[in-house]
């Protein structure tokens, strides 16, 4: 079948005039001619000739079974560099971080650090870890230069227009997300999930486009999300939980120091008889205790005091002969006697440090 190259009307096939513009053709010219190109090709039973859809395994006309199906060979150089990224992840060294990437002097001040604080900074280190974990399904991974590769691969690859192609890539990512959900709750295999289903969403969008309401990809689509929103939430659920304990912890320790700072705010104030007791000036309080005690030092703590109660203990100091080599501060106070003692007393909100001591 010709046209003609001047209004585009049909032409006879003998013809070499145009029967609606009178334009001579040009027998040798063939570009006027439609041509026939094939897209794809036509997969038929072998046994009756039934042309067959993707992802059939039997024949709706006979009922033959296909039992040398290959498999996509898009698939399996998909597939194939898929693993060969997931190979280098696996086995190149992986990078310290936390506790053990420290020196070991760091180590040691922290220890330090967390057994004079109680544990404290531990405490609040873990905590927020925890949240961190939480936001964790927010926030970009850290990832290696092996897993960047990896990711890039994965967002970049164009699949083919084919269903079958389209088919068999979204049950291969419906195992793998499945697999990453089930390997451990964590921020780098919340990440991975939510990659693999970002190109399932593609996937979905050009199926869309191409061969509209297909079943089987309206079906794959739905469960790979659906392992998505699942992993999401087992990943919220544990953090959650780890937050939970951490800030049960912390109320509990919080209740009990406030308890045992009650107790010692009410502990019976009970002298010793000693020599250096009678050193100091009489104490006049119902509550404190003796910290410390030897022949030539003592240390005493008053609970239950107020400023006026530091001053006019200042002035009884004084009275009883400690007006020498005076150091006196609005919360503190710095004297010597006569007899070569020594006696400091320091006020904090509401209670007193006094020690005294022999040069």
């Amino acid at each position: 079948m010709a046209f003609c190259y001047k209004c585009g009307n049909e032409l006879r096939d003998d013809g070499n005039f145009c029967v609606n513009c009178g334009a001579r053709q040009n027998e040798d010219d063939t570009s006027n001619k439609r041509k026939q190109e094939y897209v794809g090709s036509v997969k038929k039973c072998p046994s009756c000739g039934e042309e067959i859809k993707a992802l059939t395994a039997v024949c709706p006309a006979c009922g033959h079974e296909f039992n040398s199906i290959k498999v996509n060979s898009k698939l399996e150089e998909f597939s194939k560099k898929v693993n060969e990224y997931e190979e280098q992840i696996n086995t190149s060294p992986s990078k310290k971080t936390g506790f053990s990437s420290w020196s070991n002097d760091k180590k040691t001040i922290w220890i330090v650090i967390n057994i004079f604080m109680l544990c404290i900074p531990l405490i609040y280190y873990y905590l927020f870890v925890c949240i961190s974990k939480i936001a964790s399904p927010f926030k970009k991974a850290k990832l290696s230069s092996e897993e960047k590769k990896l990711y890039t691969f994965i967002q970049n690859y164009q699949v083919p227009n084919e269903k079958e192609s389209i088919l068999e890539l979204l049950l291969y990512i419906k195992g793998k997300v499945r697999y990453l959900s089930t390997n451990g709750s964590n921020k780098l295999n919340s990440y991975w999930v939510n990659t693999w289903s970002d190109k399932a969403k593609e996937l979905k969008q050009k199926s869309d486009i191409l061969f509209p309401n297909d079943e089987i990809v309206r079906e794959s689509y739905g469960e790979i999300v659906k392992i998505q929103n699942d992993a999401k939430k087992k990943l919220l659920i544990k953090t959650s939980i780890i937050a939970g304990i951490i800030i049960i912890y912390l109320v509990v320790g919080i209740i009990v120091s406030s308890n045992k700072l009650e107790e010692k705010r009410n502990t019976i104030l009970k002298l010793p008889n000693s020599e250096i007791i009678e050193k100091i000036p009489k104490l006049d309080y119902k509550y404190g205790k003796v910290t410390s005690e030897n022949k030539n030092q003592v240390s005493i703590e008053i609970y239950q005091v107020t400023e006026e109660d530091f001053e006019n203990y200042v002035l009884k100091c004084r009275k009883e002969g400690y007006n020498l080599d005076v150091s006196k501060y609005s919360t503190s106070f710095k004297a010597k006697n006569d007899d070569g003692y020594i006696i400091s007393i320091y006020y904090n909100s509401d209670s007193m440090e006094i020690d005294l001591y022999n040069e």
